[in-house]
């Protein structure tokens, strides 16, 4: 399975000259919505009166307590980054882990203008998807197992699981495949829970023993 994206073994799913530029402009876009909600957050963050600012965290720290979890349970895990700045496009890290998992897990933190919005959520293809269509059945179970056992091991408000199919690395999968949104860090108390080295392993926990739910080991 793929952490951050841990994703497995199949074929490489082949796209026409134009499916591919739509798609790197999709990817663009996807990129920079990231950039400003990241920007915001930041602005955010420093705005607020505090005598000690939560510390940074390698956004990959949640993606390692995650591959432990699962390495413990005798899963082989792939990693397709373990440090934040990678050049590697989201594509690209769904080719990757095609070739080598049989799920694709990709790991998340929201954003919001309204601050006070919480909460945990996880986001599949729909059935009417034109790429991946196919795997919205799959790719539901999936992120309903992980979204629900993390959520009730962590105490994260659980907001549900939302379609969505203008999602690059989701739709160059060829494995089931869920972005789980672990919660918003343009909420103050929550994005300092998601920098908490304690939290951080009940999420991990968590998303593990949804995965062994959807494999039927639980």
């Amino acid at each position: 399975c793929g952490c951050d994206s841990m994703r497995a073994r199949s074929e490489y799913r082949r796209a026409d000259a134009a499916d591919a530029d739509r798609i790197a402009r999709q990817e663009a876009r996807a990129a920079r919505k990231i950039a400003k909600k990241e920007a915001k957050a930041a602005k955010a963050a420093s705005s607020e009166k505090s005598d000690k600012a939560p510390p940074k965290v390698n956004k990959a720290a949640r993606a390692k307590k995650l591959k432990k979890q699962l390495v413990s349970r005798g899963y082989k895990v792939v990693m397709i980054r373990t440090k934040d700045d990678v050049n590697i496009s989201n594509m690209e890290r769904a080719q990757k882990a095609n070739k080598t998992s049989d799920i694709c897990i990709r790991l998340h933190a929201d954003g919001s203008s309204d601050s006070s919005v919480s909460g945990a959520s996880a986001l599949y293809p729909s059935s009417s998807n034109r790429y991946v269509g196919k795997l919205s059945k799959s790719s539901k179970a999936l992120s309903e197992s992980v979204l629900s056992a993390m959520c009730s091991k962590s105490g994260a408000r659980n907001r549900g699981l939302s379609q969505r199919d203008d999602l690059t690395g989701t739709n160059w999968s060829t494995i089931p495949v869920t972005l789980i949104e672990m919660g918003f860090m343009t909420n103050k108390s929550e994005d300092i829970r998601l920098q908490d080295e304690n939290y951080q392993k009940k999420l991990a926990m968590g998303m593990a023993e949804g995965v062994d739910k959807y494999f039927g080991f639980k």
